[in-house]
């Protein structure tokens, strides 16, 4: 796991991490917790930009995690492509074959 992905791992979880406190803050109903629940909400989302721009950073320094993020995308749509190539060869045998029992019961 290279850098990058692992500062993006790291985003995501402060991401996650402030909607959480942000949704603590709307559901309480202690003004003190309210105030503790925000704050922290806003910590995160400071640590969340800077974060953001060191992830840029890197992602800049590190050709090979672009290049790495490429490959896997076409990979994904390769096997997407794939999948469904299959299931269409599948569909398109299964109706033949029904085709043929058909045209065998109309004679």
């Amino acid at each position: 796991m290279t850098v990058g992905s692992k500062l993006h791992k790291t985003l995501a979880s402060l991401r996650s991490a402030k909607a959480d406190m942000e949704t603590f803050a709307m559901e309480t109903k202690d003004q003190n917790a309210q105030q503790l629940f925000s704050s922290t909400a806003k910590q995160l989302e400071n640590a969340v930009n800077s974060i953001s721009q060191r992830t840029n950073s890197i992602e800049q320094q590190e050709p090979q995690y672009k290049e790495k993020q490429n490959l896997q995308g076409q990979s994904t749509m390769q096997s997407s492509t794939n999948l469904q190539n299959s299931t269409m060869g599948n569909a398109g045998a299964r109706n033949a074959q029904g085709t043929k029992g058909k045209n065998k019961k109309r004679k």
